[in-house]
């Protein structure tokens, strides 16, 4: 039987202004290896874009690897924050110019900026930004964690996502594999204890498939997914995951009636990557004091712990 604790840590909803809010100095993997305030960020498009003068700046978010500003109320530029980001856009770069025909919406590129570095008479006042960075047109809705939908509301997203991932065959010209070392040693170790281990299904995947990346309208369905940064060709699971930490399981078998049925191992490998994505989203959402993804991440948790009692 699985113990059931109630979160003991209190937070509060991060700021949504310019600029992005304080966190932990301390070096986690989220930590910024170069962050931006919304004044910087508005001078640098501006220079880059003059279209798009003047421009006003609505600080939307931080995750891992990006700082978001909303621009003019029209545009959203992704800034990574993060090296290693910097390979992920390229990635989804081609990957959101290959997915024409996807049922929900998503994010389309129109601008791309440039790095502007030291000593560069192009520097924004002085200052510069190392890497190139891109803008796009806002995708309608909020994202799911903000909208803090409830369980009767998800019904609708059972069959949408499983529409969505069924047409979901466009094969980007360039991909990129990032899976978890502990997830590929779980998924090893499940099929090593299978006598007749089932055959692998794979397919194009967004690959960071949680709550934050849905976007809902006011009606809380859902509408588009964003941030496909780690798009690649890999097992089916590491998508399905979502399907265990967004929805709760009353409304799994009506996912499974439109998707399609898939094995008993890849459930188990979706399951243990949803409760691993759900717990670094709790503790992710303590560390920059979000009070959604506190939520969220909790919720998963306990939804995937009544799934073994």
């Amino acid at each position: 039987m699985s113990k059931r604790i109630s979160p003991s840590a209190s937070v509060s909803v991060a700021p949504s202004d310019s600029n992005p809010p304080h966190t932990n100095l301390k070096v986690k993997p989220w930590s910024a290896e170069h962050a931006l305030t919304g004044a910087f960020a508005c001078a640098l498009i501006a220079q880059q874009f003059p279209e798009l003068k003047p421009t006003t700046s609505q600080y939307l978010g931080s995750g891992w690897d990006n700082t978001v500003f909303l621009i003019n109320d029209t545009w959203v530029f992704r800034f990574p924050r993060r090296e290693v980001a910097v390979e992920l856009l390229d990635h989804e770069k081609i990957t959101l110019h290959a997915l024409q025909e996807f049922p929900l919406d998503y994010p389309q590129p129109v601008f791309y900026g440039q790095p502007v570095l030291h000593g560069q008479p192009t520097s924004v006042g002085g200052k510069h930004y190392p890497w190139p960075f891109m803008g796009y047109k806002k995708v309608a809705g909020k994202t799911a964690c903000r909208s803090n939908v409830s369980r009767q509301d998800r019904e609708q997203w059972a069959q949408t996502q499983a529409v969505a991932k069924q047409q979901q065959q466009h094969r980007p010209e360039k991909a990129v594999a990032r899976l978890l070392e502990k997830l590929e040693a779980i998924a090893a170790a499940s099929n090593a204890s299978q006598s007749h281990p089932a055959k692998t299904a794979t397919r194009l995947l967004h690959g960071d498939l949680y709550i934050r990346h849905l976007m809902v309208n006011a009606h809380h369905e859902l509408t588009g997914i964003i941030d496909w940064g780690d798009t690649h060709h890999g097992e089916i699971s590491t998508d399905l995951s979502i399907i265990y930490s967004a929805l709760p399981p009353a409304l799994h078998e009506l996912f499974w009636k439109f998707y399609g049925q898939v094995s008993e191992v890849t459930q188990r490998k979706a399951q243990f990557r949803g409760l691993y994505s759900c717990l670094y989203i709790y503790r992710y959402g303590l560390d920059i004091q979000d009070q959604d993804l506190v939520r969220e991440g909790w919720q998963g948790v306990q939804w995937i712990a009544s799934l073994f009692p």
